[in-house]
């Protein structure tokens, strides 16, 4: 959730040892800078050999061999049930703008952010990891996104999707975690979102490609939050993926989710 070092091979060359004439010469004097491009190189040489610190924000992952085993829709055309909103949010079933698909609409005409929460309704006996989808397409809003990781105290990170980029945030101190994703106009083309729960961490995916990497923090639940910002964001196809472990590396932390 893990750095080589690599050694340097040594070169051993084979001297002449034949004894040569002895000729007298006069001390030579050694030029001043020699020592010190010397010291220098010994100075570069060790940075260089020191390992690459990882970012804690964004850390490099085990591989973990994943497979779909349940899938189910989180969101019902005729009805917003199961979903719980913020006070001063409106939460309606319409029809997005662009495709004309049926959307679940959050529109904060009355505050600045509101947001949608579900909890994800993942079987008993089935493994707790996920992968939760939605399209994403801004109306009359500045930002929109989803809300994961919740403990029972805040939520952990936050997509944020805006007109012209994607983000991976830490949610309590607005920390860039990862890549900000350049987008085409989102008012034009909805925004295919992935979160991705897996034994070592999250893996956001925007577009089809990965933009970020989280560690799961002990005490995360299996719940989401919708988020729209100054005015109305579009939802559609929010489905949740169940995923079970098929291999994982030895070296993996693994962290249960409640």
């Amino acid at each position: 959730m893990p750095v080589n070092s690599a050694l340097q091979d040594t070169t051993l060359v084979e001297s002449d040892l034949t004894p040569a004439p002895k000729q007298l010469q006069p001390p030579a004097t050694m030029p001043r800078w020699i020592p010190v491009v010397g010291v220098l190189a010994i100075v570069v040489g060790t940075f260089l050999a020191w390992p690459t610190r990882q970012d804690d924000q964004t850390p490099t992952f085990a591989e973990v061999e994943m497979r779909h085993t349940w899938r189910e829709s989180l969101f019902s055309a005729s009805s917003t049930d199961g979903w719980r909103s913020s006070g001063g949010l409106e939460l309606t079933i319409e029809t997005d703008p662009v495709e004309q698909a049926t959307a679940l609409s959050l529109n904060a005409t009355r505050i600045p952010t509101g947001w949608a929460t579900r909890r994800l309704p993942i079987p008993a006996d089935s493994d707790p990891w996920f992968e939760v989808e939605s399209q994403i397409l801004l109306g009359s809003s500045s930002a929109g996104g989803v809300l994961f990781g919740l403990t029972d105290a805040e939520a952990e990170y936050r997509l944020r999707i805006t007109s012209d980029a994607a983000s991976l945030l830490n949610d309590s101190t607005n920390e860039t975690l990862g890549t900000r994703a350049v987008l085409p106009p989102t008012a034009e083309n909805p925004v295919s979102v992935r979160l991705r729960l897996q034994p070592t961490g999250w893996r956001i995916f925007v577009n089809g490609s990965q933009i970020g990497t989280a560690p799961v923090r002990e005490g995360t639940q299996a719940t989401i939050q919708l988020f729209t910002e100054e005015g109305q964001t579009f939802f559609t196809d929010i489905n949740v993926t169940g995923l079970e472990v098929v291999t994982v590396a030895p070296e993996a932390s693994i962290i249960p989710v409640e």
